[in-house]
């Protein structure tokens, strides 16, 4: 992990002393993967489409995961990145085991529910082409809002534990959620950068965004540059529209600082080796009010951590995190 790991010992001791002098609790580097894959609690889960309709009369779509023979206490709350659907928590792989690369359903198979979302504008929730403007960062978290507030009121959900789960533009979501709304007890942001968004350039570096002309193809800062084709398809296969003005407006260098610094609750960070930000621990360094902040990074992966090979040690870490910081071990 030469990339990130370079000086971690030393930003680690740092952190560490720094972050005991506030009573915070902090760890870097690989404390947030699992050293070997949590055991299956159920052999079976049950998939349903949820649908939400805002008071203005726009449908939030969803899937839910829910193990069978299981009374769970925590649900993950899943909002996926920029120009993808809800399905990139459950990746199909042509050729591999149906659950392979699925995270919903990995985590459902140990305990946890799971709700996958699109928002407004993106996969099957409601669209609106004649009001490209209306989408902001803003008008989509209030509208998830609705939703998740809805969903802990209902019976079936209101002692849970809710988890904000987001990677990369779902990552700026949740926070922007969180800042306007406090919606969740947990965070657990993947891929995400809130000082400045990079992507990997035809130098082979991992860069601040610059000149778009120079960049890589998106599937290279997705999946690096010898992924097999059926890693490449998965990818194409939950290509939707992205969300404007909102992912251009999460994407903005530090506009999602002031997000960060306001999180006062428990705070999970996963990134891949090769991922598109430029410094894992000073994205950590921002959660100056979160009372646990655990960084993970995923050897050898790219962007899109569910498609990585290890991806189970990643997905069993926000397990264990989730059950810990919950108090639900």
């Amino acid at each position: 992990m030469a990339r990130f790991l370079k000086s971690a010992s030393v930003l680690a001791l740092a952190a560490t002393v720094a972050q005991m002098k506030k009573g915070r609790v902090m760890t870097f580097a690989n404390q947030g993967l699992a050293i070997a894959e949590l055991p299956e609690v159920t052999g079976k889960i049950l998939v349903s489409e949820e649908r939400f309709t805002t008071s203005d009369g726009l449908v939030i779509v969803m899937n839910r995961y829910e193990p069978v023979g299981v009374e769970t206490t925590e649900v993950l709350w899943c909002l996926p990145c920029g120009g993808c659907s809800r399905n990139y928590f459950d990746f199909t792989v042509k050729g591999s085991n149906p659950e392979a690369f699925s995270f919903a359903r990995y985590l459902a198979r140990r305990g946890i529910s799971v709700i996958t979302a699109d928002h407004i504008g993106v996969g099957d929730s409601t669209h609106l082409p004649d009001q490209p403007e209306i989408t902001t960062a803003d008008f989509c978290a209030d509208h998830m809002h609705e939703a998740v507030h809805a969903f802990r009121l209902r019976s079936d959900f209101s002692q849970k534990t809710f988890v904000g789960v987001g990677h990369s533009f779902g990552s700026g979501m949740v926070l922007t959620e969180q800042y306007r709304h406090q919606d969740f007890d947990l965070v657990v942001l993947l891929g995400w950068s809130s000082i400045q968004l990079a992507m990997v350039y035809k130098d082979g570096t991992i860069k601040a965004i610059s000149d778009p002309s120079e960049r890589e193809r998106m599937s290279v800062t997705n999946l690096g540059y010898n992924a097999p084709d059926v890693l490449r398809e998965a990818n194409a296969s939950i290509a939707t529209t992205r969300v404007l003005p909102a992912g251009d407006e999460v994407n903005k260098p530090d506009w999602c600082v002031p997000a960060s610094r306001s999180v006062r609750v428990p705070v999970y960070l996963g990134f891949g080796e090769f991922d598109t930000l430029l410094d894992p621990y000073a994205e950590a360094e921002l959660y100056v009010d979160a009372p646990k902040v655990v960084t993970a990074i995923l050897p050898g992966s790219y962007h899109f951590h569910n498609l990585a090979e290890g991806r189970e040690l990643m997905w069993s870490g926000i397990a264990t995190f989730v059950r810990e910081a919950s108090g639900n071990r």
